[in-house]
C-alpha cells in the first residue's frame, strides 16, 4: 500500500540533504565569483588554472566519500569506525597526489598550459593542503547524511563561507591571488575541523578516536 508518511519523510530528507550539496556548490565556487570584481582577468585566469588543477585531488577522491554514506547505513553502530578510516584513506590518498603535485607544479603548469602560466605556481602550492582536508570533509558530510543529520551537512560549510568572502573582500585586492589562496586554505580548513566537531557530537566520539 502507499506510505503517504514515509514519502513526506523521505522527501524531507532529500530536500535537507540537497541544500547541503548546494551549499557545498556555492561555497566551492565562492573564491572565483568574488575574485573577478577585485582582480584583472589574467589573475582570474591563473587562479582558476590553479584552482582546477588541485582540483583532480577531490575528483579522484569523490567516489571514495559517496560511497560512505550507504555503507555507514548498512553499518549502524559500527559506523563510526567506517568514516574514520575512509576519512584516513581520502587524507592518505589526497596527501600522495599532492606531495607530487606540489614538487613539481612549475613543470606541470608549463607543459600542460604555457609558460605564462607558470606564474600561478605559488597559487597552486598553498591550495593544495586545503584541497585535501576538503576532501576528507566530503567523507563526514557524507557520514552526517548517513546519521540522518543532513541539515549538518549544509551548517558546516557555513563557517568557511563566511571566512571565504571576509577574507577575499579584505585582503584581495592589495594581495592578489596569493592572498585568495590562503583564504581558501583556511576556509577548507575551518570547515573540515568544523565537520569533525560535528560529528563527533553526532558519532558521540573522543578527539582521540
Amino acid at each position: 500500500s502507499f506510505d503517504r508518511g514515509l514519502l513526506h519523510e523521505t522527501a524531507w530528507y532529500g530536500f535537507k540533504a540537497h541544500l547541503g550539496n548546494v551549499a557545498g556548490t556555492i561555497n566551492a565556487r565562492l573564491d572565483l565569483l568574488i575574485i573577478p570584481a577585485f582582480l584583472s582577468a589574467f589573475s582570474v585566469g591563473l587562479y582558476s588554472v590553479a584552482s582546477n588543477s588541485t582540483s583532480i585531488i577531490q575528483t579522484l577522491t569523490g567516489t571514495v566519500s559517496t560511497f560512505v554514506l550507504p555503507v555507514a547505513v548498512r553499518r549502524g553502530k559500527s559506523s563510526p569506525r567506517t568514516v574514520i578510516l575512509t576519512m584516513q584513506a581520502v587524507i592518505g590518498i589526497g596527501l600522495a597526489l599532492a606531495i607530487p603535485l606540489g614538487l613539481l607544479t612549475s613543470p606541470i603548469l608549463t607543459l600542460v598550459y604555457g609558460s605564462e602560466f607558470s606564474a600561478a605556481t605559488t597559487c597552486m602550492r598553498i591550495l593544495l593542503p586545503g584541497t585535501v582536508l576538503d576532501a576528507a570533509a566530503m567523507v563526514l558530510f557524507s557520514a552526517l547524511l548517513a546519521a540522518n543529520r543532513p541539515l549538518l551537512s549544509s551548517l558546516a560549510v557555513l563557517p568557511a563561507a563566511v571566512v571565504t568572502v571576509g577574507g577575499l573582500i579584505i585582503f584581495l585586492q592589495s594581495n592578489g591571488i596569493e592572498a585568495a589562496a590562503i583564504v581558501t586554505a583556511v576556509a577548507d580548513t575551518l570547515s573540515f575541523l568544523f565537520a569533525m566537531w560535528l560529528y563527533r557530537r553526532v558519532a558521540k566520539l573522543r578527539w582521540r578516536d
